[in-house]
């Protein structure tokens, strides 16, 4: 909300005095947030955190899990208006309906990859190499994974 937060705190310019020049430093302040916006916009939060490689096999192993497909098909169509009209081997993500996204073959909540089943002990693994300790790797784990 960088703009409209320096909009409401931005007086308008009254009619009756005269034109002032534009500082330096508010040239700069203005040029620099626009430069963040640009940075923020084009980020995409998962890149940091999985290489294409791994994405490509959570594709992979989401597309050769047959939960993770129907799931991915109701996502796709639209969600039922009752939850006893979802299949039941997927109603777990109920809750979440509104937060889940397929993009690629990888199903999304939010930003976080929801990982197939059968990767889930490799997760751990690599959750585990990198020596952050239990909260670290619980962080990680949770900004990431779903």
């Amino acid at each position: 909300m960088y703009i409209s937060d320096h909009l409401s705190r931005s007086a308008l310019p009254n009619s009756q005095t005269q034109k002032k020049e534009i500082g330096d430093y508010e040239v700069f302040s203005i040029h620099a947030e626009e430069l963040l916006m640009k940075e923020i916009e084009g980020t995409d939060p998962n890149i940091f955190h999985m290489t294409d490689a791994t994405l490509q096999k959570v594709a992979t192993a989401t597309s050769k899990d047959g939960n993770l497909m129907t799931l991915a098909e109701i996502i796709a169509i639209g969600w039922p208006e009752d939850k006893t009209q979802v299949p039941p081997n997927v109603r777990d993500y109920w809750p979440y309906r509104d937060e889940l996204a397929v993009q690629d073959g990888i199903i999304y909540r939010g930003t976080r990859v929801l990982i197939p089943t059968a990767m889930h002990p490799q997760m751990l693994e690599k959750i585990h190499s990198a020596h952050l300790g239990a909260e670290g790797c619980m962080r990680h784990a949770r900004d990431t994974l779903y």
